[in-house]
C-alpha cells in the first residue's frame, strides 16, 4: 500500500511538473505576444507621427506654393498692364509722329521700336510667369494628392 501511495505521489508530482512546464511555456508565450503587440503599437504610433509630420510639411509647402502662384499672377497682371500702357503710348506717339517733321519722325520711330521691344519683353515675361504659375499649380495638385494618400 505504501508503494502504491508513493507511486501515486510520484505520478502526481510528474503531472504537476508537466502542468508547471506547460504553464511556464504559456506564460512565456503570453509575455512574447505582449512584447510583440507593444512593439507593433509603438511602430504604428511612430508611423502615424511621421505621416502627420509629413502632412504638416506638405500643407506648409502647399501654402507657400499657393502664395508663390498668387504672387506670379499679380506680377503677370502688372506686366500685362504695363504692356497695355506701352501699346497706348506707342499709338499716341504714332499719331503725334504724323504731325512731326522728318527728323522728329525718325525719333518717334526709334521710340516706337523701343516700346515694341519692351512690349515683347514684357509679353515674354508674362508668358514665362504664366507657365511658371501653371507648373506651380501642377506641383500643388501633386502635393495635395500625395497628402491625401499619406493621410489615408
Amino acid at each position: 500500500r505504501a508503494a502504491l501511495t508513493e507511486g501515486a505521489i510520484a505520478d502526481w508530482q510528474e503531472r504537476a511538473g508537466v502542468v508547471e512546464a506547460a504553464l511556464e511555456a504559456a506564460w512565456q508565450e503570453a509575455r512574447t505576444q505582449a512584447a510583440i503587440t507593444e512593439w507593433k503599437q509603438a511602430k504604428e504610433k511612430r508611423r502615424t507621427q511621421e505621416v502627420a509630420a509629413r502632412a504638416e510639411q506638405a500643407e506648409e509647402s502647399a501654402a507657400e506654393t499657393r502664395n508663390a502662384v498668387a504672387d506670379l499672377r499679380q506680377r503677370a497682371a502688372a506686366a500685362e498692364a504695363a504692356l497695355e500702357a506701352f501699346h497706348a503710348e506707342a499709338r499716341s506717339r504714332e499719331q503725334a509722329a504724323d504731325e512731326l517733321t522728318a527728323a522728329e519722325r525718325r525719333r518717334a520711330d526709334e521710340l516706337r521700336e523701343a516700346a515694341d521691344r519692351e512690349a515683347r519683353r514684357l509679353r515674354e515675361e508674362g508668358e514665362r510667369a504664366a507657365e511658371h504659375s501653371e507648373a506651380l499649380e501642377a506641383r500643388l495638385a501633386q502635393r495635395d494628392v500625395a497628402l491625401s494618400e499619406a493621410a489615408a
